[in-house]
């Protein structure tokens, strides 16, 4: 199989299209599917696409494709601090916040751009971040294709990952994307 889908030919020229187009149809199909389901029921039913992707998962944990190196940030910063010196320069979209050294919670730009920028200078990151309690998280030994449904369901680009009650890891659609890019070229 190759990394690309042939749909036809037009004026004699071939026609095709790459796989990472599909993984992001499914990504978007996804968020939207746990949006509208009152409105649409039959919203998201299996496509060759999803299927294809589901198989492409097989055999993968959130242990296999989570990162460990995640970027931290002091609950105490304010948030212009976090913004000029940790969102802006390294282009991180999900930083762990610590607490006496402890990740206490996440914090994206999501969070930062519900606070309006004047209060910026006055409001911690402490105050705004999702404490890890209130977050879904999930286990290193869960199906990454469960992981990836449930961050369609809960509408969040990445998860914590918590083993016996401790932060391991970070899981997000960005990594899950990659590793399916890579598959798919590879034919895997």
């Amino acid at each position: 199989m190759k990394a690309h889908i042939k749909l036809g030919r037009i004026f004699g020229v071939a026609i095709g299209l790459h796989y990472s187009w599909i993984i992001i149809a499914l990504l978007v199909t996804l968020s939207l599917r746990a949006q509208f389901p009152m409105e649409h029921p039959n919203w998201g039913g299996s496509s060759g696409a999803q299927v294809e992707i589901t198989e492409r998962l097989t055999g993968l944990r959130v242990g296999d494709v989570m990162t460990q190196q995640f970027a931290t940030v002091d609950a105490n910063s304010n948030l212009e601090t976090f913004v000029q010196e940790h969102l802006l320069p390294t282009g991180h979209r999900c930083f762990v916040v610590l607490e006496q050294g402890r990740p206490a919670g996440i914090i994206t730009p999501h969070e930062v751009k519900a606070i309006d920028r004047a209060r910026w200078p006055y409001t911690t990151v402490g105050d705004v971040m999702r404490s890890l309690e209130t977050l879904r998280s999930v286990g290193p030994e869960r199906p990454v294709a469960e992981a990836l449904e449930m961050m369609g369901r809960e509408d969040v680009n990445q998860m914590p990952v918590v083993q016996h009650g401790s932060l391991t890891g970070i899981i997000s659609r960005g990594h899950i994307v990659r590793v399916l890019q890579t598959r798919a070229e590879l034919d895997i």
